[in-house]
């Protein structure tokens, strides 16, 4: 080739049809935060995202040119920025995203769509995922435009910062009222508020500064409720003694005014109100606040956080002073006493005083009743003790009045339950339903720990999405929150795939034999141990899929409960292997046992599908 020939070199481009589409569908979100903002406030930002779609005002980065068809709209009122959590408008665009049945998603403003960094990284990575944008139309914003990742970033670290700095300033206005002696809109049982003064707000007249003062007849109702604990009473018995007496619970009073509001006479004191009563140091004139804050996750969801007492605000009334020293500490170590007691019987410790929580009978909060479905317990000490429906007894909202002596049910029950676990055909029935079931469960093991490794990817990707804007100094408390969350399900779901991975079917198999000796067992658990300790054996064969219910049926004449009821025998022998509460095959390997039993006379019969078994 002569070097006067000259080459020609021609570069081309080629043009993407897809992005230069005559007509593009659109949607359109709307959002407002609070009730106390006008409903109409979704309408009015719909209006304008129609206004700028008609005239042309909002233009795709992605589509360029083309024409914004607006097909569908969705709003969610009274709604948080924060998360997707219940935010089912925004949902619903998402999944029309997702289907393709839309490509952009037009917003009035981007306050208007996310006001939290973790969700809109998450969202920005679903749009590119997608193929779709986000065009905001007030700040003429796209997700498309070149940096809009970091742009995603900071307008949601402004808004963050905003709701930060507006809840900060909340906090020192409550505080200044408090350090005055004003109230901050908490009052407790028995001290009310009034306005000592009134400030021009809005054009209007409005109360303010409100002083705490006590409420005389309510106040007798706080000292009668420490003297009754005093006494020995418990939280329960001193709910049920206020309600004998009519005396009005405290949802039935106007707490500014303690004037007795009639719209609510089906109100009735519970053991709770009691003992949040007995624990509240405002009695003794101690106003304590700011013990916790309530933080917005990045999801949506909210969650409560136990402040340090060097951050609480504490002030000290005397003159608000109900109960007196002598009688709140007398209570106090009752209450203490109380829970040695019950950490030294091995049981658990968040009710006060005597008998609360503790089990002294076998089958308590067993058995069922057949109207209500609330746990027996007993009820009466007439003739040894009787078993009855505690809410017919406490609130009267059930009509079950019907009561059963203890030995006639706890003996009809037990006895045929260990006469069932006596024949060898039986254990190799059970033997073989249990590993049939096991082995359905286990089969899907694989899909489970597929599912398990997708969402740990997706949390990763989270966690990535945050160290990368905190690197980019985008930091703050929320932020830090989510991170910390988003490492707590981390580790949590790298042990349950690690306990998926780690599954051997074939050692997790029940011999007739291993069954026969576990239930030969129950005899001796039954008689050696405490009443408390046999209940919890008797709730892992009859609670879960399993359970009891007593239902009157009448027979000769004679109306008796019948014990009608599945027993668990999956449950009861199963084999423990969870990773953090969430993994049993107690939980998952049913295998029911129906039956029916007549208390009175203890003669029953069994319902044994031994086809099935």
């Amino acid at each position: 080739m002569s070097e006067s020939t000259a080459r020609t070199i021609k570069v081309l481009k080629y043009t993407d049809k897809s992005t230069h589409a005559v007509s593009v569908d659109a949607l359109s979100y709307a959002r407002y935060s609070t009730e106390n903002q006008a409903n109409s406030s979704t309408e009015d930002q719909h209006r304008r995202i129609r206004r700028a779609t008609e005239y042309g005002d909002a233009e795709s980065r992605l589509f360029p040119k083309a024409k914004l068809e607006l097909k569908h709209e969705f709003k969610d009122d009274a709604i948080s920025g924060f998360g997707t959590i219940g935010r089912e408008g925004l949902n619903e665009a998402l999944a029309k995203i997702r289907s393709g049945e839309a490509k952009i998603i037009l917003v009035d403003d981007f306050k208007r769509f996310l006001r939290d960094m973790g969700s809109a990284l998450d969202l920005y990575d679903f749009l590119q995922d997608y193929g779709a944008e986000l065009i905001s139309i007030s700040d003429k914003f796209s997700s498309s435009e070149p940096g809009a990742r970091l742009k995603f970033m900071n307008k949601a670290y402004a808004s963050e910062e905003f709701l930060d700095g507006v809840s900060r300033d909340t906090r020192r206005g409550l505080n200044e009222r408090r350090y005055e002696g004003f109230s901050d809109g908490h009052l407790w049982f028995g001290v009310g508020s009034k306005s000592t003064r009134m400030i021009h707000m809005k054009g209007k007249e409005k109360e303010s500064h409100h002083d705490y003062f006590i409420i005389p007849h309510l106040a007798q109702t706080v000292l009668k409720i420490f003297e009754c604990a005093n006494d020995g009473l418990s939280t329960k018995a001193i709910a049920r003694s206020l309600n004998e007496q009519g005396i009005p619970a405290p949802r039935r009073w106007d707490r500014k005014t303690g004037v007795l509001v009639e719209s609510t006479p089906t109100v009735r004191w519970m053991d709770k109100t009691v003992w949040q009563i007995l624990n509240n140091r405002a009695y003794l004139g101690v106003i304590e606040r700011g013990k916790t804050r309530i933080i917005k996750r990045n999801d949506g969801t909210k969650k409560t956080l136990n402040m340090p007492q060097n951050e609480w605000v504490v002030i000290e009334r005397p003159d608000l002073r109900i109960v007196p020293q002598d009688l709140w500490d007398s209570v106090k170590e009752k209450i203490r006493k109380y829970h040695v007691a019950k950490e030294h019987a091995g049981v658990g410790a968040n009710k006060p005083f005597k008998y609360d929580g503790v089990t002294n009978k076998l089958l308590t909060g067993i058995c069922k009743c057949y109207k209500c479905g609330t746990g027996f317990v007993m009820v009466s000490g007439k003739h040894g003790g009787r078993y009855g429906c505690p809410t017919y007894r406490k609130t009267g909202a059930c009509d079950n009045s019907k009561t059963v002596s203890w030995r006639k049910l706890e003996g009809t029950i037990i006895e045929w339950l260990l006469s069932q676990f006596r024949n060898d055909e039986v254990f190799a029935l059970i033997a073989s339903k249990y590993n049939k079931l096991l082995h359905q469960r286990l089969s899907g093991e694989s899909q489970e720990l597929n599912a398990k490794l997708s969402q740990l990817v997706q949390v990763q990707t989270a966690i990535d999405n945050i160290i990368r804007s905190i690197e980019q100094g985008l930091s703050s408390q929320t932020l830090t929150s989510r991170l910390n969350e988003l490492e707590t399900q981390k580790q949590r779901l790298s042990e349950q795939v690690k306990y998926l991975e780690g599954l051997n079917q074939s050692q997790l198999l029940m011999t007739p034999l291993a069954i026969k000796k576990r239930f030969n067992e129950l005899p001796t658990l039954l008689r050696e141990k405490t009443a408390n300790e046999a209940n919890r054996v008797l709730k892992s064969l009859f609670r879960g899929k399993g359970e009891i219910v007593l239902t009157p049926r009448s027979k000769n004449g004679v109306e008796d409960y019948w014990a009608i009821g599945k027993l668990n025998v999956g449950r009861f022998l199963s084999i423990s292997a969870k990773v953090n509460g969430e993994f049993s095959h107690g939980d998952t390997v049913d295998l029911e046992i129906p039956f029916e039993l007549h208390v009175n006379s203890k003669e029953g019969f069994e319902v044994w599908d031994r086809a099935g078994i």
